[in-house]
C-alpha cells in the first residue's frame, strides 16, 4: 500500500534528478512525474512519465530486504520484467 511518505520518496528522487533525465533522455524543463504503480511488502513501484507521457520504465523503491533470499538480485529483476 502506498503511503504519503512512499510518493515523497519517489518524487525526491526524480526532482532535480540531472542524471535520470539525461538516462531518460529528456530536457529540464520536462515535467517528470512518478505515478503509483503497485506495491508489495518489501517494493513500491512507481510509473515514471514525462509531460504526460508514459515513459515505459518503472521507479522501485525498496523498502526492506528479503532475509534468506540468496537469489535477490536474480528475483528483483524477474519481478521488473513482469511490471
Amino acid at each position: 500500500m502506498f503511503s504519503e511518505k512512499h510518493v515523497k520518496l519517489a518524487d525526491f528522487f526524480i526532482k532535480g534528478n540531472a542524471e535520470l533525465r539525461t538516462a531518460l533522455g529528456l530536457g529540464e524543463s520536462s515535467c517528470l512525474e512518478a505515478v503509483p504503480l503497485g506495491s508489495g511488502e518489501h517494493n513500491v513501484n512507481f510509473l515514471l512519465l514525462a509531460d504526460g507521457r508514459d515513459l515505459k520504465r518503472v521507479l522501485r523503491v525498496n523498502l526492506g530486504t528479503q532475509t534468506g533470499n540468496e537469489h535477490q538480485v536474480a528475483y528483483e529483476a524477474s519481478a521488473l520484467k513482469a511490471l
